[in-house]
């Protein structure tokens, strides 16, 4: 999930490829349902960083929090979880 509008979400993700889908969510609504915290700024909203795994009955089955901003997180996790839902 990022704070990103849509178009902008799509060139970041064609620049650095995830392995799953990324919710655009520039109003924070769907952020801030699970808690994660949204900082707004005049023309910034960013997010504390984090990495989720929430299924189709809106329950999370994996967290990284505070996933430093300088790196990318570690896809690994995220990964293996979606493995034993496919």
């Amino acid at each position: 999930m990022a704070p990103n509008k849509p178009a902008s979400l799509a060139k970041y993700v064609a620049a650095h490829p995830t392995p799953f889908p990324v919710l655009s969510d520039p109003g924070a609504r769907v952020a801030e349902m699970y808690g994660i915290e949204a900082i707004h700024a005049p023309f910034l909203t960013f997010f504390i960083g984090s990495m989720f795994v929430v299924n189709q009955a809106r329950r999370i089955l994996f967290a990284d929090y505070n996933v430093p901003l300088v790196r990318r997180p570690d896809d690994n996790g995220a990964l293996a979880v979606l493995q034993t839902m496919a």
